[in-house]
């Protein structure tokens, strides 16, 4: 059996034939409101949007910083940025305890 290479776009074509549900949430994440997250790299928006549940800035008030750091796509370096814009809008985290 020959292994099939696709790159680019038909790469790209393939998998949104594939997993439908993937191109459904990209696109969502476009045409849907989510400039609140745009300073974050597209695995953090992708975590904080499909695991969490994040539909806006203030729902973040909910988690602590360990359970973001926890989500797969969101890493140390998300972190400093995410604190910063918080901040800037006056928005607390939730208690560590």
């Amino acid at each position: 059996m020959s292994s099939l290479k696709l790159r680019g776009r038909k790469r790209g074509k393939l998998l949104d034939a594939l997993y439908p549900s993937d191109a459904l949430e990209e696109s969502h994440m476009k045409t849907n409101d989510s400039n609140f997250l745009s300073f974050l790299g597209a695995p953090a928006q992708r975590a904080l949007i499909s695991e969490l549940g994040i539909s806006k800035l203030e729902d973040i008030s909910r988690y602590t910083k360990k359970d973001l750091l926890r989500l797969h796509g969101f890493g140390p370096s998300s972190l400093p940025k995410l604190e910063a814009e918080l901040t800037k809008r006056g928005i607390q985290w939730k208690d560590q305890s």
